[in-house]
């Protein structure tokens, strides 16, 4: 998903990938579902606090893994 977003931000590849938004958007879902499954601890699982909330994962402060 980030390398689509770079490719279609440059200004070299651009016209090249065009159009990959919906791509790139369900790459990350993808992505991010495979995280949460992957969740070896009860810290790392999907709750109610943070459904919606701010949460802290990988050293940064995202919304909720909704």
């Amino acid at each position: 998903a980030m390398a689509l977003k770079f490719l279609r931000e440059d200004k070299k590849t651009a016209h090249l990938f065009n159009g990959s938004e919906a791509t790139e958007k369900l790459t990350k879902l993808i992505n991010d579902t495979f995280d949460i499954m992957n969740g070896r601890h009860k810290g790392e699982s999907i709750n109610g606090n943070n459904w919606n909330n701010l949460v802290e994962m990988e050293g940064k402060v995202t919304k909720g893994k909704k």
